[in-house]
């Protein structure tokens, strides 16, 4: 199998090309976007200060709203918000149905140190069972339901309660990167061509909270100035402005938080059914892509871990091709089949048709590049 010569990403992931030196365009783009990010820490730190300022002065109670999963970046969210920022934080919860017991225990740990309260969004299990359902069958997907409820909660509550700010753990510089073809996010407008084509009996406008359209110019604007413009709600990605090493987070919300893992994971141990969306990409989309393959290849990037570290992972977990253990719990609360599921499994490319189109998607990824410029 031909791989980038830098990282682990293999040769076949879409839309990924090699170098005469057989690096990869996406080790090429990150070493073009944080070339200078040792030089501007300092830069970033006060870009950093000076929003939470404006949010201390435009808020009526709460500074600050953390959407709380019970995985690692999350649980260090509210710890830099709580412990280093002294901000008043509201965490947000969206049940979705397959929370694990090791995160519903993070959660309340990490609540019981920090003093933060608590919004939880229960939606009723079985129309939320269903509705999962309903997008696998029409787009081979079902992570779009529990994304898109993350995004409109948390919209919702921070309009309810007039917060100025939405503080996440999402991060370009040290997640996985995962394009549209094998991946599909939370994006309102991919929810909403997916439900007019195949309406949905059961009331889910919940589902649906967006930004407004005054919230949505002020987010471009802040965007496109880089951060010096930050008036209205923002979603901040704090990784854009910290330094994310995962030694130091795991360090820090396990001894300040008593954050936990799964025996057999740390990454991503808030889903029960998280190594369902692997399956589904390798056996639908790109055979050669394993678990750890693209975050390895993130954390290689970031010098957080050695390409022959990886590489030996990898490897290992390509020879062990098996059908994961979470899949019978999936199958049970989905109300599903093996054979059910598999005649879903046919096609990996049918959640395309719902997509931004092109112009629109060019935008955003030109906005999310401008984060932190």
């Amino acid at each position: 199998m031909e791989r980038c010569s830098r990282c682990v990403t293999p040769a076949s992931y879409p839309g990924t090309r090699l170098n005469s030196d057989g690096v990869c365009n996406q080790c090429l783009d990150y070493e073009a976007k944080y070339a200078h990010w040792d030089e501007t820490r300092a830069e970033r730190a006060e870009k950093f200060r000076t929003i939470l300022d404006q949010a201390r002065r435009r808020s009526s109670y709460y500074h600050a709203l953390v959407p709380l999963s019970g995985g690692k970046d999350s649980a260090y969210v509210l710890y830099l918000a709580t412990k280093v920022y002294n901000l008043r934080v509201l965490c947000y919860t969206i049940d979705n149905g397959f929370h694990s017991p090791i995160a519903k225990e993070n959660i309340a740990a990490a609540l019981a140190a920090t003093g933060a309260d608590h919004f939880v969004f229960r939606p009723h299990h079985g129309s939320l069972m269903k509705l999962y359902r309903h997008f696998l069958e029409h787009t081979g997907m079902f992570c779009p339901v529990c994304m898109r409820g993350i995004t409109a909660g948390s919209f919702f509550v921070s309009h309810k309660f007039n917060i100025p700010l939405i503080l996440t753990g999402s991060s370009e510089k040290t997640e996985e990167r995962l394009v549209p073809d094998i991946f599909q996010d939370g994006d309102l407008s991919f929810f909403k061509k997916v439900l007019k084509e195949h309406p949905f009996p059961d009331d889910i406008q919940a589902f649906l909270f967006d930004r407004t359209f005054y919230e949505r110019v002020q987010r471009a604007l802040f965007l496109l100035t880089g951060g010096r413009i930050s008036q209205g709600r923002m979603d901040i990605y704090m990784p854009d402005y910290h330094d994310w090493n995962y030694a130091e987070i795991y360090s820090t919300i396990s001894s300040k938080l008593g954050w936990r893992s799964l025996p057999d994971r740390d990454e991503h141990v808030d889903c029960l059914v998280e190594p369902i969306v692997h399956y589904f990409i390798r056996e639908m989309r790109v055979p050669e892509l394993t678990p750890s393959t693209l975050r390895y290849s993130a954390e290689i990037r970031a010098g957080q871990r050695t390409r022959e570290e990886a590489l030996g992972v990898v490897e290992n977990e390509d020879r062990e091709r098996t059908v994961p253990k979470e899949t019978r719990i999936f199958l049970e609360r989905m109300g599903m089949t093996e054979e059910e599921l598999r005649k879903l499994m046919t096609d990996g490319r049918r959640h395309m048709q719902y997509q931004t189109g092109g112009f629109v998607r060019r935008a955003v990824a030109f906005l999310r590049s401008r984060r932190t410029s």
